[in-house]
């Protein structure tokens, strides 16, 4: 195709774009002995599970038991007491709840914001923010915060501040087991899917990956589905000749076993989309892939942590950052660093996917918010977005 042909003869390939930390020693620098490496996972696969059987009350006890989580984190943090923020008071209180909208329709805007309670503080009724007060603020419907203010006509709670939950702390060393190879690095190459381009099905850029991989020997490639993709315009059209399943395993099986057999100390780790047609999860979280062995070929749950030589890395397969930038209210007198902004959202949440209601292209089981919550703070976020790549 046109599109194939202008991709393999594109000028820049393999073109190093952006570094970060670039005075740190890379791998070849140190040793061409081989990298040690001890994989280790942090939390259990997610388990296969029904789906599309929530029922209404039994998802508003677990949102209510999240918001009831969340609440009490804020309070050890700042060690003060909540009071109704729907209840008429003259003097400044602090309370707690869920940002949400005034609609179910369009985006969150600075008129529309309101705050949804707890059952136990307030029988989850809603109030209306006024945020004009406030000279500094990022709000996104499904955030859970801690609030200063009044509510001195009864109709709405004027903020005066606003009071973020704390990010998790670091996961206790006894759980990892440090490895250090005599202060040789170890080098991960990740890549998302997809990994073919909109008008055909010939898997060029995976191609391109696994002979530059084969070349640069990497100790790790974490690659992110969807490999398959149900969006796929000649799949969702119906134009092709072979079952997904069939093509997974002539186009994507075939070069991950043959990258496995021509790099021997490379390890590949492989996370799903809910994309991917030949899962059987269209849905986040997802259990890991089937059939599909080696020895060096783990297959991860989406999302997953995992420890790598005693370093947690934690990975989402999830384009949650596009979802939140697209619903922020946001107010600022200084600069802001948005990405930052939006990661600090994340691990404040302790969620990888911290917007309520969900985006509609996206489809969360509430059932399992247990598997997509943050419980450590990561060495590194794996996150694939929509958004031009960035390292903060």
């Amino acid at each position: 195709s046109q599109a194939t042909s202008r991709f393999l003869d594109r000028s820049e390939a393999h073109k190093i774009d952006g570094q970060y930390n670039e005075q740190l020693l890379r791998r070849g620098v140190v040793g061409d002995e081989t990298t040690r490496i001890e994989l280790k996972h942090l939390q259990k696969p997610i388990e296969p599970y029904r789906y599309m059987f929530e029922k209404i009350g039994e998802k508003a006890e677990i949102m209510n038991d999240r918001l009831e989580y969340v609440g009490q984190l804020i309070s050890s943090k700042y060690n003060k007491p909540f009071s109704n923020p729907t209840r008429q008071n003259q003097e400044s209180v602090f309370t707690f709840g869920r940002i949400c909208s005034d609609t179910s329709e369009g985006k969150l805007n600075v008129e529309s914001v309101m705050l949804e309670t707890s059952k136990v503080l307030a029988m989850g009724k809603r109030v209306k923010l006024d945020l004009s007060m406030l000279e500094n603020y990022s709000l996104f419907p499904g955030q859970i915060v801690g609030l200063q203010g009044t509510n001195r006509n009864g109709s709405a709670f004027q903020v005066e501040s606003i009071h973020l939950p704390p990010s998790p702390e670091k996961i206790n060393p006894t759980h990892l087991n440090f490895i250090s190879n005599g202060g040789k690095p170890v080098e991960a190459y990740t890549a998302a899917g997809p990994f073919t381009l909109d008008d055909d099905l010939s898997f060029k850029p995976l191609e391109s990956l696994v002979q530059m991989c084969i070349k640069e020997k990497p100790d790790l490639l974490i690659l992110l589905g969807p490999f398959v993709s149900t969006k796929h315009p000649m799949i969702s059209k119906g134009n092709i000749t072979v079952l997904p399943e069939e093509l997974f395993r002539e186009q994507v099986e075939v070069k991950i076993k043959y990258l496995l057999e021509a790099c021997s100390n490379t390890q590949v780790l492989i996370l799903p989309h809910a994309d991917d047609i030949t899962h059987t999860y269209p849905l986040f979280p997802q259990p890991p892939f089937k059939n599909l062995q080696h020895s060096r070929l783990h297959l991860l749950s989406n999302p997953s942590s995992i420890s790598i030589n005693g370093h947690v890395v934690s990975i989402a397969n999830i384009d949650t950052l596009f979802r939140l930038a697209r619903q922020e209210v946001f107010k600022s007198t200084v600069h802001s660093d948005r990405f930052s902004r939006l990661l600090e959202h994340l691990l404040q949440q302790r969620t990888y996917y911290p917007l309520f209601p969900q985006a509609e292209e996206d489809s969360i089981d509430s059932e399992k918010l247990i598997d997509i919550q943050i419980s450590w703070k990561p060495d590194i976020l794996i996150i694939p977005s929509q958004f031009k790549h960035f390292v903060k």
